[in-house]
């Protein structure tokens, strides 16, 4: 219509165009065009926006339940949005195909129900299961091909690595992340030849520094660390750490056995700690032990009653701790009372939280 209004304009005898005021007088009938084109224009526009706006949306939905159709993604589980690779030189697999999944997934999923929209599918408890489940063949496949040698079935257990695959859906992070976390715990587990310990010679700590007791609410084993009545006099670092992963390994075997949580509490009393016990280089240690191998194992941290040093110990340590892993740290001045919104009363150890050095 700004063409049309163009030729109205009004020229000159050598074909120039004259000032708009005056020069132009257009008839009635050449308005009312003028005036349908611009109403015609605009409706057409804002229909092109609704449709393009409309189609934007589907498209992010869909590709949230249903990845494989918008093609691109490296994950074969809902949720795995992100194309680009987490870790630094992660190897980010080709494109997922619907052929490519199992039959009975695949017949499954087209006969998803869909919402009154239309638009969203939902998406069944069933359905998921069944994704989970494949997740967790891939990841076992890459763990084999990666440490043929390793007994996998020790740690990786079917349970163990379903809880894992089930954080696609809650964390949004790609299927490889994972795959790229268990294979650094297998790494260490081989390189640390973890499966020996247990049968290793060393001499523990007293029964009361460290132990398994009780259940939470989420099903969860605990473990309980009591550092307050070590005697630091005696203290030897590495039958220390040997006695953590040794423990640690008990409690894995024996959730292999139970139909608990998969993970498990971990309760640190720091009662009766102090200067002497502030070992930076040994604490970061366990840090790493907790985030790295057990990353994964670990469910939830309570830590106190804290005071100057578990504060700062806190400080030391908290930039080596990912995010997702400090959201399940309790750390308290009152621990016991955390532990009274975590597990029953009766589960509580006696003593606890009124260390005693020995």
């Amino acid at each position: 219509f700004f063409s049309l209004f163009l030729d109205m304009r009004a020229t000159d005898n050598n074909g120039a165009n004259l000032p708009l005021s005056g020069a132009c007088n257009p008839s009635p009938r050449e308005g009312i065009l003028v005036y349908f084109y611009v109403v015609v224009s605009t409706i057409f526009m804002l229909l092109l926006a609704y449709v393009l706006g409309a189609f934007s949306n589907f498209q992010a939905t869909i590709s949230t339940y249903v990845p494989w159709t918008m093609g691109g993604y490296s994950s074969r589980l809902p949720m795995a949005r992100s194309r680009t690779p987490l870790i630094k030189g992660m190897q980010r697999h080709k494109p997922y195909a619907p052929s490519q999944f199992p039959s009975e997934l695949r017949r499954h999923m087209s006969r998803i129900p869909w919402d009154a929209k239309g638009a969203i599918p939902a998406i069944t408890s069933q359905v998921n299961s069944m994704l989970v489940t494949e997740g967790v063949a891939v990841v076992m496949e890459a763990l084999q091909q990666r440490f043929p040698d390793l007994p996998l079935e020790d740690y990786f257990t079917n349970a163990f690595v379903a809880s894992v695959v089930d954080l696609v859906q809650s964390h949004g992070n790609p299927l490889e992340y994972y795959i790229e976390k268990l294979s650094e715990a297998a790494e260490w587990r081989q390189r640390e030849d973890v499966g020996s310990i247990l049968e290793r010679p060393f001499e523990r700590l007293p029964p009361e520094a460290m132990f398994w007791q009780g259940i939470d609410y989420q099903r969860q084993q605990v473990l309980y660390v009591r550092p307050g009545v070590v005697n630091m006099a005696d203290f030897d670092e590495t039958n220390t750490y040997l006695t953590v992963v040794a423990l640690i390994e008990e409690g894995i075997r024996s959730m292999k056995e139970t139909s608990a949580n998969q993970r498990f509490s971990l309760v640190i009393d720091t009662s009766g700690v102090g200067a002497r016990y502030f070992l930076p280089g040994f604490i970061r240690k366990l840090i790493v032990l907790a985030t790295g191998p057990y990353r994964y194992r670990v469910g939830t941290l309570v830590i106190g009653p804290t005071n100057t040093v578990v504060r700062s110990a806190w400080k030391l340590v908290a930039h080596f701790i990912p995010s997702e892993f400090q959201e399940n740290v309790w750390l308290s001045p009152e621990p016991r009372q955390v532990l009274e919104q975590l597990m029953p009363l009766d589960e509580i150890p006696e003593g606890i939280f009124e260390a005693q050095r020995s």
